[in-house]
């Protein structure tokens, strides 16, 4: 039989809006993958530059390509339409602005056989200007965690993230429990998606190899200025955690999450000098209800800690925040102008082999 009729192993979705720039590399790096049992649907989600085109021209060149055309709906909608027209055993996510190395595949498919898994995750790189930012870190090369550990990783970030990036799951879990992402949410949205696919898993395994590379772009919704939607998404989703887990541990967690949202939300409403008073004391009153898990979780810093009980007076937090800030830039100028009159009392030199020995 023709390798390309064979029912695929892996399906690999890849939801595509105006990335033009990024697309080819992305396609190309999937295309170059040593393990070559996979189709891969890519979801133009109303694209109004040429990425439409790009994906034509490559599913033209590999039957393995697979196109959608739909109206704009977003990432989650896109993602839904990848689920739906999935056909392999196994289902992985790429953005179609990232890339993978050509083992990416076969680390993640014969980590599920080698290990009897449900879930298999990789390492990857996070990069900006090809510029490293972040890799994952890892005591082990391999490790193995049930639904409970793999739910604390999420939210400690110890060995994985939340996001969408580095994981491959049995198709049939997510349509037998009937597991979609959340079109209501726009970040945070794979978060929820995993917790959901995890809390019906038994065993997961956690390979360090670097296979994936995420790439950070300004334009990004995550690293863009409205921070307060941001944060706002990422508070929805924790509450929805909180009516699906039944583990106490895992829900110390999820409180202590929320506390944390709470937080960053009452922090970007005065960044924005947004005055909604009755929105800041909305969210105020979450970190007050949630705070006991906060300060008693043990994976949080404790700096965050004491920027979360200012937020409880907002006065307080301005006074702290303002003479902090003093104290920096005096700090800098003391510095600056001891560094001036070094320089006028000793000569250039002399101050160059100073600041050398430091």
């Amino acid at each position: 039989m023709d390798k390309d009729k064979q029912i695929p192993k892996v399906s690999i979705i890849i939801p595509v809006y105006n990335t033009e720039k990024f697309l080819e590399k992305c396609i190309k790096s999937v295309l170059a993958q040593s393990f070559t049992q996979f189709e891969c649907i890519l979801i133009d989600d109303g694209s109004l530059d040429n990425s439409l085109l790009i994906c034509n021209e490559y599913a033209e060149k590999d039957s393995r390509i697979k196109v959608i055309r739909k109206t704009n709906g977003g990432v989650s909608s896109a993602r839904n339409a990848g689920l739906a027209a999935a056909q392999g055993e196994c289902i992985t996510f790429i953005d179609s602005d990232d890339w993978v190395e050509d083992n990416y595949l076969y680390t993640l498919f014969n980590n599920i056989i080698k290990y009897n898994c449900d879930l298999s995750i990789c390492g990857f790189k996070q990069l900006k200007d090809n510029t490293l930012l972040h890799n994952t870190k890892c005591e082990s090369e391999i490790i193995l965690l049930n639904n409970i550990s793999a739910k604390k990783a999420l939210f400690e970030y110890k060995y994985f993230g939340p996001g969408i990036l580095c994981k491959l799951v049995k198709r049939q879990f997510i349509y037998d429990n009937n597991i979609k992402f959340d079109t209501n949410i726009k970040v945070c949205e794979d978060g929820l998606f995993w917790f959901q696919v995890i809390n019906k898993l038994q065993k997961i395994v956690f390979d360090s190899t670097f296979c994936y590379n995420y790439i950070v772009h300004e334009n990004s919704i995550t690293q863009s200025s409205d921070k307060y939607e941001s944060y706002k998404s990422h508070f929805i989703a924790t509450r929805k955690m909180l009516y699906i887990e039944k583990n106490k541990s895992i829900i110390w967690k999820i409180k202590s999450s929320n506390a944390q949202n709470a937080g960053n939300i009452c922090i970007s409403l005065i960044n924005s000098n947004n005055k909604q008073k009755e929105l800041y004391n909305f969210y105020r009153y979450k970190i007050f209800i949630s705070l006991f898990y906060l300060l008693f979780d043990s994976d949080k810093d404790y700096k965050y800690k004491i920027i979360t009980i200012l937020l409880l007076y907002q006065k307080l937090y301005l006074s702290v925040k303002f003479y902090y800030t003093l104290y920096k830039n005096t700090k800098l100028n003391i510095k600056k102008y001891l560094k001036y009159y070094l320089y006028k009392m000793l000569g250039s030199r002399k101050l160059d082999k100073i600041t050398n020995k430091d």
